[in-house]
């Protein structure tokens, strides 16, 4: 498996490829299939890129969201984003 570094640029770049064109995800997809062409290390370093990235991003989000301006993502505001995130997703 790759190292942290690498599997956050595997996902940065499916997600690069995303904002050329968010309605029409061909792209996208054909990015990720290159690395999932790769076998069993590409599927781990794809899924843990995303994992990372997701992390990362939602830390970002807690922090830009908290109130009181104090910069810090606790886990039940970024569990009170994820619970926002699948309402509004239904």
């Amino acid at each position: 498996m790759s190292d942290t570094g690498e599997q956050l640029r595997v996902a940065v770049d499916v997600m690069t490829a995303w904002t050329t064109d968010p309605d029409n995800v061909e792209f996208a997809i054909s990015r990720a299939n290159e690395y999932l062409d790769e076998g069993p290390d590409g599927y781990q370093t794809l899924l843990a890129g995303f994992v990372g990235l997701s992390g990362w991003l939602l830390i970002r989000l807690a922090q830009a969201q908290a109130d009181g301006g104090s910069g810090r993502a606790a886990p039940d505001e970024m569990r009170a984003i994820l619970q926002d995130i699948a309402r509004r997703s239904l």
